[in-house]
């Protein structure tokens, strides 16, 4: 890189004492010159912030903190995210879960897009993992039909209206999530991720998705109660929160895997 902006990577964190310590192991190894991470635990009830703690008393560049209780007016991944973005001092902001784990040299290459293609947002989409027969089963399938109704060359297309945000990583022009109002501006919303990329661009700026996966990867869920608890709310919201919309694509889904 010729130049290597500062970055602020934020990462969200709600009793995630089985990936987090892997997750922040995985940025603190990163290559990239210049940057910090922002860890905020969500009101934990397990180890998730002694976790925090621990990586703070190690790393000069890491800053952890628990974060307030949910106001009525917010969800609570939207308002986490808002306070962890007040503590950063990037002029280029990562948006992050808690799962992910990242190859050393996963920021500089995303970097490096970002300043080659002359983009105000990058979202990447990222590898999976899968262990228990329940996420080899169903896992694949979700991410497919994500991917199969993702119109990436819409999404990365200035004149089109499609957008896209994934969650796991959303890296911004910090001038850009200030324009479009940053997390605050959807705070109400279950998919904050696909929202704020609709936003950004709304705002006049350029996004654009990408295969990540060999940059980092993610097992989201360890079972089927996770998965289906933690997919439930996102796909009808996917949905446009339609009954007639989901119950065709499930239709579809089952038929498409059933049939052969």
């Amino acid at each position: 890189l010729r130049h290597s902006p500062f970055v602020s990577i934020c990462v969200p964190a709600r009793n995630e004492e089985r990936d987090l310590r892997a997750c922040l192991d995985s940025l603190m190894a990163q290559d990239y010159p210049n940057f910090e991470v922002i860890a905020a635990d969500d009101q934990s009830e397990d180890h998730t912030l002694e976790i925090i703690k621990y990586f703070e008393r190690r790393f000069d560049n890491f800053i952890g903190f628990q974060g307030k209780p949910l106001p009525e007016d917010w969800l609570g991944k939207p308002y986490i995210l808002s306070q962890a973005f007040s503590k950063t001092k990037g002029e280029y902001l990562l948006f992050t879960d808690a799962d992910p784990v990242f190859e050393p040299f996963a920021l500089k290459s995303a970097m490096f897009l970002m300043q080659k293609q002359k983009l105000d947002m990058l979202t990447l989409m990222p590898g999976a993992s899968f262990g228990s027969f329940w996420e080899r089963a169903v896992q694949p399938v979700i991410f497919g039909l994500i991917a199969g109704l993702t119109r990436f060359g819409d999404v990365n297309n200035p004149d089109s209206p499609k957008a896209m945000g994934i969650g796991a990583f959303i890296l911004v022009k910090r001038s850009a999530y200030e324009k479009a109002g940053g997390h605050e501006s959807v705070k109400k919303n279950v998919i904050e991720d696909i929202a704020l990329g609709k936003i950004i661009k709304r705002s006049g700026h350029k996004i654009w998705i990408a295969n990540g996966k060999s940059l980092f990867s993610i097992r989201m869920y360890h079972s089927f109660y996770e998965i289906w608890t933690g997919w439930k709310k996102n796909v009808f919201s996917a949905f446009k929160r339609s009954i007639t919309r989901t119950i065709w694509f499930a239709v579809t889904l089952i038929g498409f895997q059933l049939t052969p």
